[in-house]
């Protein structure tokens, strides 16, 4: 199945590109108990729903629903695939660090308070898998059990203390990953925004993302439409292959490539 959507090939750009982190890099599993002890499990969902609510966020290109984000669906844009996430998966996060973001890989200094800092805190948190839900080949090679490094790109507003120990608190979690490419052991939230507390008692997720009306284009910017809470309904979803074309592509008239062009 194919859909067509007007998106500009532009936002397909990712939005942590040219930031990387410090290799002095602090363990927070024993340090500033005071803001470890008072966050709450909710804080960092509503970081989340706050970034993607931004003005900055909407400009990006984003899945108009949760299932549109499941690896399962490829984006094509006039010449390469792209899985939106490779991993999708449950499980709860532990320790943390919060290294200092740098401008650029090549860059060996720490970025300062000037007018050139990354307008970001960096948040890198172990979450252990307890099973996976889907993947794309690059989240093939994950197993359960895994202890997966899961980088978070914050609101420089943000506690990342409290940030690292709400993760921590949610329990049994499911998250959107994207990673894995060419063998790499490094994940990021995709969207750095897409997880979601799964309830005890009733298997519902409470995702990081808000829902919006009837889901046109203009809607889709300020949240993603929830039209899966449960990881059952997530699993049946991911069981379809989809094609969505994007930019260039949703325009085309042309058929399918005859190659698929590897990320």
């Amino acid at each position: 199945m194919s859909r067509k959507l007007s998106l500009g090939v532009a936002a397909l750009t990712i939005l942590t590109a040219g930031l990387s982190a410090c290799s002095s890099d602090t363990n927070h599993s024993t340090s500033n108990s005071s803001a470890r002890n008072a966050a709450t499990a909710d804080y960092a969902i509503n970081v989340l729903t706050r970034y993607v609510k931004a003005d900055g966020a909407a400009e990006l290109f984003t899945p108009k629903t949760v299932t549109d984000a499941l690896p399962n669906v490829r984006y094509y844009d006039g010449s390469h695939y792209i899985h939106y996430s490779t991993l999708v998966a449950t499980g709860s996060f532990g320790s943390f660090t919060t290294p200092q973001p740098r401008l650029g890989t090549d860059s060996s200094e720490p970025a300062d308070a000037g007018s050139n800092s990354p307008p970001w805190k960096l948040v890198i948190s172990q979450f252990r898998v307890a099973s996976k839900v889907a993947n794309s080949a690059e989240g093939a090679r994950v197993k359960v059990g895994d202890s997966l490094p899961v980088t978070f790109y914050l609101p420089p507003d943000t506690d990342s203390d409290a940030f690292g120990a709400s993760l921590a608190k949610m329990g049994n979690t499911v998250v959107f990953l994207t990673g894995g490419f060419q063998g790499s052991t490094t994940w990021d939230i995709a969207d750095n925004a897409l997880l979601g507390a799964i309830k005890t008692n009733t298997g519902k997720i409470r995702m990081s993302v808000a829902t919006t009306g009837e889901g046109t284009e203009t809607e889709a910017t300020d949240g993603i439409i929830i039209d899966a809470d449960t990881v059952a309904e997530l699993k049946k979803a991911a069981a379809t292959p989809e094609t969505i074309e994007v930019g260039p592509a949703a325009t085309s008239t042309s058929g399918t490539p005859s190659a698929t062009p590897s990320r």
